[in-house]
C-alpha cells in the first residue's frame, strides 16, 4: 500500500475540518438593540418621568400662586401703599428667584435621572449579553451608528422585556 495515496487526502481532510473548526470557533454572536425603544420602554424611565412630572407641577404651581399674588396686588394699580410696594417688589424678587431656581433644579434633576436610566440599562444589556452568549450588542437609534442590520439580529423586544423584569427584581 502507498502511504502517499492516503497521507495526501487525509491531509486534505484535517486541513479542511481545521479550517472548518477555526470558522466556527472565531465567529461572533453579535446583535443589536434600538436604544430609543429599549429607553422609552423601560420601568425606571417611565416611572422617573412620573416622579418628575409631579415635582415639576409642585413647582409650576408655587410659581402660579406667587404670580396670582403679584397681580391681585397690581390691580390697585397706582393706589398701592408704600408696604404693598414693598410687597410687590419681594414678590417679584421671589418670583424671578423661585423660576431660575426651579428651572435649574428642573435640568439638573432631568440629567440626573437620565444617567441614572442609562446606567441601569447598559448594566442590564451587558447581563444579557453574558447569560445569552453575545459577544457584542450594538447599539442603534436610528441617527448613523447602524445603517442596516438584518431584523433577526434585533434585541430590543427581549432586551426590554429582559431589563423590565430584572428591575421588578427578578432574579435570572
Amino acid at each position: 500500500m502507498n502511504y502517499k495515496n492516503i497521507l495526501t487526502p487525509l491531509a486534505v481532510i484535517l486541513a479542511v475540518a481545521f479550517c472548518i473548526f477555526w470558522t466556527l470557533r472565531s465567529t461572533k454572536k453579535i446583535a443589536y438593540v434600538n436604544t430609543t425603544q429599549l429607553h422609552d420602554s423601560f420601568t425606571l424611565k417611565k416611572e422617573l418621568e412620573e416622579k418628575f412630572s409631579k415635582v415639576q407641577l409642585a413647582r409650576q404651581n408655587l410659581l402660579d400662586s406667587i404670580k396670582f399674588r403679584i397681580q391681585y396686588i397690581s390691580m390697585k394699580g397706582a393706589g398701592l401703599s408704600e408696604q404693598e410696594k414693598m410687597q410687590l417688589n419681594d414678590l417679584q424678587r421671589s418670583y424671578l428667584y423661585k423660576e431660575k431656581e426651579f428651572s435649574d433644579e428642573n435640568a439638573a434633576t432631568a440629567e440626573q435621572y437620565s444617567a441614572q436610566i442609562w446606567k441601569q440599562i447598559n448594566q442590564y444589556v451587558s447581563d444579557y449579553g453574558k447569560r445569552n452568549g453575545y459577544d457584542l450588542i450594538l447599539g442603534a437609534n436610528g441617527e448613523g451608528n447602524i445603517m442596516f442590520a438584518r431584523p433577526e439580529e434585533d434585541l430590543t423586544k427581549d432586551v426590554s422585556e429582559y431589563i423590565n423584569r430584572r428591575y421588578a427584581g427578578a432574579q435570572e
